[in-house]
């Protein structure tokens, strides 16, 4: 099935579909350095570095994802926000829906965004724990449209590793072996302290991580931290990647800054890839039965 990825930053949504089989055909984001991290990783696509109200002519396409910027709705954006710009935007996305016609539509934001949309709107509405999925991170994201709900891969953060349906085993558990390889030197301390204002969470290797968020790319000291050595720091760029489950050889462009807000934004590919799963095995059903 071909997909249309709007907002489609760095491209997470669009590797987990790639995963899957599915031809990306289009991604369009308003960042210059975001495009140019999508255009590296999915070279068979075109891109459209422009802004989406100005768009109006759509290549024809089964599935159309996306996820309109969500700091206007976010908790973590205490004096900022402004949900009246967060939904001018969601209303574009929906507006492009509508110009494309596809059987099949995902709109990806964070759970705060059921306070403001009309249910009437939207077949389906479901808070997926990407957790759940394979994915070594705690991460609660709203997934709105027209698609079909996957089911998880994942009993509880107890059973890390073990592939109910769907994921492949081996690849999960090579996954979380290569990271705690790659951070044999990292303390399972639960050693707290009070931070920045909220206190630190500690990123542990035993659970999974606490969310990933741009807010990383402040140049202090993050509120998401390992405690190593006696000493806090923040993840490193390759260990965001790892925890949102990009792909080793995924290319980020930009300054550090940039690169954990691309990382920090993004969907985990393993999230999509059981998005992707589910319309893919679900529309395969459909047609035996009426075949």
């Amino acid at each position: 099935m071909r997909v249309v990825d709007l907002f489609c930053g760095a491209g997470g949504m669009s590797c987990g579909f790639s995963m899957e089989g599915f031809e990306i055909v289009l991604g369009v984001d308003i960042s210059p350095v975001a495009i140019r991290t999508f255009r590296k990783n999915h070279p068979e696509a075109e891109v459209i570095c422009e802004d989406i109200r100005e768009l109006s002519d759509f290549p024809k396409v089964d599935v159309v994802i996306g996820g309109p910027p969500c700091p206007n709705f976010s908790r973590a954006n205490y004096w900022g926000k402004n949900p009246e710009l967060g939904l001018e935007l969601v209303n574009e996305f929906l507006r492009c829906v509508k110009l494309i016609n596809p059987k099949y539509w995902i709109m990806e934001n964070v759970p705060q965004i059921v306070e403001y949309i009309n249910l009437h709107d939207f077949q389906t509405i479901q808070i997926l724990n990407a957790s759940d999925y394979g994915v070594p991170q705690n991460r609660k994201r709203c997934f709105a449209g027209v698609y079909v709900v996957p089911r998880k891969t994942h009993h509880s953060p107890a059973t890390v590793g073990e592939s109910l349906d769907g994921l492949e085993e081996n690849e999960v558990v090579r996954f979380f072996s290569d990271f705690a390889v790659s951070q044999a030197l990292i303390s399972k301390e639960t050693h707290k302290t009070k931070g920045h204002g909220f206190g630190y969470k500690i990123i542990k290797l035993d659970k999974p991580s606490p969310t990933i968020t741009s807010h990383l790319s402040r140049n202090s000291m993050s509120d998401l931290v390992f405690y190593e050595k006696g000493r806090y720091r923040r993840p490193t760029v390759k260990e965001c990647m790892r925890l949102q489950t990009f792909p080793d050889d995924y290319r980020f462009f930009g300054n550090k800054k940039e690169k954990y807000i691309q990382i920090g934004r993004a969907v985990p590919p393993l999230l999509a890839k059981a998005l992707a799963r589910a319309l893919r095995v679900g529309r395969k059903r459909l047609l035996d039965v009426f075949n």
